[in-house]
């Protein structure tokens, strides 16, 4: 695993002072378009649960279908 990061502290440059044109915008992506891509990923969780009826539910279930039928 590798990972770069850079400390900075926000209050030096105020939101204010930052105002990038669309130009300007649409050059940086378009020239650091790679830094964007990702490749296609998944992530699949899942649980399976057995469900066993007791005795006394199967019995009920039993005696509810015998009265249908």
């Amino acid at each position: 695993m590798s990972a770069e990061y850079a400390l900075l502290d926000l209050n030096v440059y105020p939101d204010s002072t930052i105002k990038p044109s669309d130009d300007e915008l649409k050059d940086f992506y378009s020239k650091n378009s790679y830094l964007y891509k990702q490749e296609a990923s998944r992530k699949l969780k899942f649980v399976t649960l057995k469900i066993v009826p007791s005795a006394q539910r199967q019995q009920c279930c039993n005696d509810t279908f015998e009265q249908c039928c």
